[in-house]
């Protein structure tokens, strides 16, 4: 709808024109009225009308002082001069500043008609010219802002030559100089609450509360002294580069936003400073640097801060020890492995202790050490369950590889849980290993009747898929179930139908075809043979005490 102001002193003609036609049949809403130019120009300014027809001869301010001042300040606004015979001078006057439409006053709604639809003609035109362009600006900015991200992509890459980074930096108005000191820092985002990683934030994908405003303050805290910001898509993390600024100005910096970020929005932020270099070309260097550093932080699970100088330090310091801490990490992987051979669970999990509190009384121990470290104890549990495996099923190897384990950055919390149900797993199949065969038979049986209960199985079906004969099964299922197999079936599925029975919406045809059963009338026989009691009346009984027991 486009929004119109009528001027108009005359009371009696202004509330005429808001009745003298149909303005919604135009796409026109009245947005208001005023009695002179003063006040008309005064409510323009404040609706910004699409169309505004007005009185010529008014007192205060007359409709051409009135329409001039308004194009001033809303030049696409319509004007239509309402006018009389004897008003040929002032008619001549709008003119000058090319009014869009002249009504002579006490015309036929015709003439009125005529000149309202060339306006709103205008107005249709104008207005999918200006969405055009918007959509057109839209899309250029789009394109500006990929193709500057590509660039900072390659940048970090290390995929242009001086040349082509003047010429971009150039483009892009970047003002740093290619020899300036630049210095990067990464930075990942980590619910408080769940400790995950928010990479859906930096993804645009269903963003959490707040993620728009914490990158926005994020972004807002480094404006200072920034060459670029990128959100790094392949890694899910911000980067920002920095020009001719000191570590300890960008740690204190960064501290800071960590406290800002962490109290105002509950998020904790994970931050990797790298050396500074001496020119541009070196900022694959800085970054890798910057991204090892927030990787180590984030391994050990902690939050906030670590610069690549601190790191150096700590590495250093712990050389001395590299051997000890070798030696003493592989006896505790080896004993390890022997609980769980033994299946001893409580000095399983008193080894993983043991073996994780070694890895973080060293300080200075590099991420990439203790991964190869757990991996070869991965690898060791993973030849143990897959040697004693009984089952003919093989252990997925993919799952054992624990890198990636922690949404695109290792932790080792997380992986020590993973280590744990590797265990937990390697036990439980040693424990298979050592049931006898007969019960190995019976458990994959009762496997296979729990799988495929709601098919039309009965012992010689299952016989086949364990490769034994039909009377030798029976006899073994019933020597150690006390049933035999088809009454076991029968009493499985009616167990199954008790549970659906127990939900209102259930029908008793559609629940004997859930259990196996197609025959309703075979299925109830069955049920009240089994509970003396028949399905329906089951049904309604639950349905008035779901407590009970049959």
């Amino acid at each position: 709808m486009f929004k119109l102001l009528i001027v108009e002193d005359e009371r009696w003609e202004r509330e005429g024109l808001v009745d003298f036609i149909d303005w919604e049949s135009y796409e026109i809403a009245i947005a208001g009225t005023a009695c002179n130019g003063i006040e008309g120009l005064e409510h323009a300014l404040k609706i910004c009308p699409d169309i505004i027809i007005t009185d010529i001869k008014m007192p205060g301010m007359d409709g051409i002082l009135m329409s001039k001042k308004i194009k001033e300040k809303l030049p696409d606004t319509k004007i239509i001069i309402l006018t009389g015979y004897d008003d040929f001078v002032y008619a001549k006057e709008a003119i000058s500043f090319n009014a869009n439409g002249y009504i002579l006053k006490n015309c036929e709604e015709e003439e009125m008609t005529e000149v309202i639809e060339k306006v709103v003609r205008e107005c249709k035109k104008e207005r999918k010219r200006t969405e055009l362009e918007n959509n057109f600006n839209e899309i250029i900015n789009q394109n500006i802002t990929i193709t500057r991200q590509a660039f900072f992509t390659n940048l970090l890459e290390g995929n242009y030559n001086e040349n082509e980074i003047q010429r971009n930096f150039d483009d892009f108005g970047i003002e740093s100089k290619l020899n300036d000191v630049y210095t990067i820092a990464v930075v990942k985002l980590k619910d408080g609450e769940s400790g995950r990683y928010i990479q859906e934030v930096l993804l645009n994908r269903e963003p959490s509360p707040g993620a728009a405003a914490v990158l926005e303050e994020i972004e807002h805290s480094v404006e200072k002294s920034k060459v670029f910001s990128l959100s790094n898509f392949g890694l899910h993390e911000m980067v920002f580069c920095f020009s001719n600024v000191t570590i300890n100005y960008l740690e204190a910096e960064m501290a800071n936003l960590v406290n800002v970020i962490s109290s105002k929005y509950k998020t904790d932020l994970v931050v990797g400073i790298g050396e500074g270099v001496n020119s541009v070309i070196n900022l694959r260097q800085a970054y890798l640097h910057a991204r090892h550093s927030l990787e180590f932080r984030a391994f050990w699970g902690g939050t906030g801060i670590e610069a690549s100088h601190n790191l150096d330090a700590m590495y250093d310091l712990f050389s001395p020890d590299a051997s000890e801490f070798l030696i003493r990490s592989n006896y505790y992987s080896k004993q390890l492995i022997h609980s769980i051979r033994a299946m001893d669970e409580e000095r399983v999990h008193s080894m993983l202790e043991e073996l994780f509190q070694h890895f973080h009384s060293y300080k200075g121990v590099s991420r990439d050490m203790v991964t190869n470290i757990l991996q070869s104890t991965v690898n060791d549990i993973f030849v143990l369950i897959y040697n004693l495996n009984s089952s003919g099923e093989q252990p997925d190897l993919e799952k054992y590889n624990i890198y990636g384990k922690a949404e695109y950055l290792l932790e080792i919390k997380i992986i020590k849980d993973e280590i744990s149900q590797y265990a937990k797993n390697a036990i439980s199949s040693i424990g298979l290993k050592k049931l006898s065969k007969d019960e190995q038979i019976i458990k994959n049986v009762l496997k296979i009747i729990d799988n495929k209960y709601v098919n039309d199985i009965n012992l010689k079906v299952i016989a086949s898929e364990v490769y034994l004969s039909p009377n030798y099964l029976g006899q073994m299922f019933k020597k150690h179930t006390g049933k035999s197999i088809n009454d076991y079936i029968s009493g499985f599925r009616m167990e199954r139908a008790k549970e659906l029975l127990k939900l209102p919406s259930e029908k008793i045809n559609t629940v004997a075809n859930k259990v196996g059963i197609p025959n309703a009338s075979y299925f109830c026989t069955v049920f009240k043979n089994l509970y003396g009691i028949a399905p329906g009346e089951y049904q309604k009984l639950v349905m008035e005490n779901p407590d009970i027991e049959i």
